[in-house]
């Protein structure tokens, strides 16, 4: 094999492995929180609605992003700040998916 194949494998490998994996994608819509793909506990979802609701924030999305070994919580605009640290706090309290 050329130098050339093996570098463009290599970086490929790389991107493989750092790239980040969408877990969970959290729909909000009309207030109503449903899970559109991937795993999260029901009580996740429910929560994540509460807590929109609550800010009054009625059609938006939450994804789940895995990177290497932690997961990041990613949110559609429209969602306040102080909405989006609620929803983080709640997720700290699930360590069954950390």
């Amino acid at each position: 094999m050329s130098k050339a194949i093996i570098i463009v494998l290599g970086i490929i490998i790389v991107f493989i492995f750092i790239w980040p994996r969408k877990l969970f994608i959290i729909r909000i819509t009309y207030g109503v929180a449903h899970l559109e793909t991937g795993h999260v506990p029901l009580h996740f979802i429910w929560d994540v609605g509460d807590i929109l609701r609550r800010n009054r924030v009625y059609n938006a999305q939450v994804t789940g992003l895995k990177y290497g070994g932690t997961i990041r919580l990613c949110f559609s605009e429209g969602i306040p700040e102080r909405c989006q640290q609620q929803v983080r706090n709640v997720w700290g309290t699930y360590t069954e998916l950390r």
